[in-house]
């Protein structure tokens, strides 16, 4: 049930209509209370039900659970970038942002190749295409950023004409991806954008500037900037406890007296049983461990 309650909070944060300040507001909350919401069931539900000798299948995995609350952060994290590129803000907060939308984008791939055997190809492949996707932005984004400054002091060219390099290899090697015409081409925009800055750069460093472009291992590294985090989600915030009161009759109700009495008789007898194969173990594994000592001529204390 928990589950599917943070599947449903996606499905809203997916339909929502993000034309509007309010409605991006609300989308990227949404993402948030979803992962929230897969860390609750993965730190506290799961566990419990394994504690308890439930038997869960790979969907309640802690790989799978956990790749979920990765992929919301990396939809509410998409968003958050969608919303500043609206909003016109700095290109070097741009490439911050991007570079963390793609850094959970890794994360929840790294989590699904684990899983591999259990999805469809396609989860793989598309979260592959928003990590490239969004790493090429970042580098097309510091590249931009960069740019004012290197015109200013006309020193820097190379390096500009590295970044955009790698921007162009990082966007191109989405083609490699198994995806939908529509999925693949939806980086068109990005691709034309870096290819005509990258063509425009070119020309003036070949021509006029002549620098070196170095290796692209040696650009400066883009820094993280993560903007949305998973909510805080506890029992109390979703499960009605007045609600229910109303119910506890009823579900007692459910049990006859004798039923309970017998359940708890069995509880005891249980508990009583496990307490004596618990001791029963202890001193097995003590005698065991006397054995050993004697043995080796130690002294018995079970440490040589």
């Amino acid at each position: 049930v928990v589950f599917n309650y943070a599947a449903a909070q996606s499905l809203q944060a997916r339909d929502t209509d993000r034309s509007t300040m309010e409605g991006q507001k609300s989308a990227i909350a949404l993402f948030q209370n979803a992962a929230g919401i897969f860390i609750l069931l993965r730190d506290q539900l799961v566990a419990a039900c394994l504690a308890g000798g439930d038997s869960l299948g790979p969907d309640m995995s802690d790989a799978a659970v956990s790749m979920c609350a990765s992929l919301m952060l990396a939809q509410a994290q998409a968003l958050f970038y969608e919303k500043a590129v609206k909003d016109k803000s700095s290109r070097s907060l741009l490439a911050k942002l991007a570079n963390q939308a793609s850094n959970f984008y890794a994360t929840a791939n790294t989590q699904l190749a684990s899983l591999a055997s259990h999805l469809d190809p396609s989860w793989l492949a598309h979260c592959k295409f928003q990590e490239l996707l969004f790493l090429s932005a970042a580098h097309f984004q510091q590249a931009m950023a960069d740019k004012p400054n290197v015109l200013a002091k006309l020193s820097g060219f190379g390096a500009l004409v590295a970044r955009l390099r790698l921007a162009k290899e990082i966007a191109d090697s989405v083609d490699t991806l198994v995806l939908s015409a529509a999925v693949l081409t939806s980086i068109n925009g990005l691709k034309e954008a870096i290819k005509a800055e990258l063509a425009a750069i070119e020309y003036d460093n070949t021509n006029v500037y002549i620098e070196v472009v170095p290796d692209k291992t040696n650009l400066l590294p883009i820094g993280l900037v993560p903007a949305v985090k998973a909510a805080h989600v506890t029992l109390a915030d979703l499960v009605d406890a007045e609600y229910l009161a109303g119910f506890g009759s009823a579900i007692d109700a459910l049990a006859p007296p004798a039923i309970k009495a017998k359940a708890d008789q069995l509880d005891a007898e249980t508990s009583r049983i496990a307490h004596q194969l618990s001791v029963a173990i202890s001193q097995e594994l003590h005698l065991d461990a006397d054995k050993v000592a004697r043995f080796r001529g130690g002294d018995g204390d079970g440490k040589d």
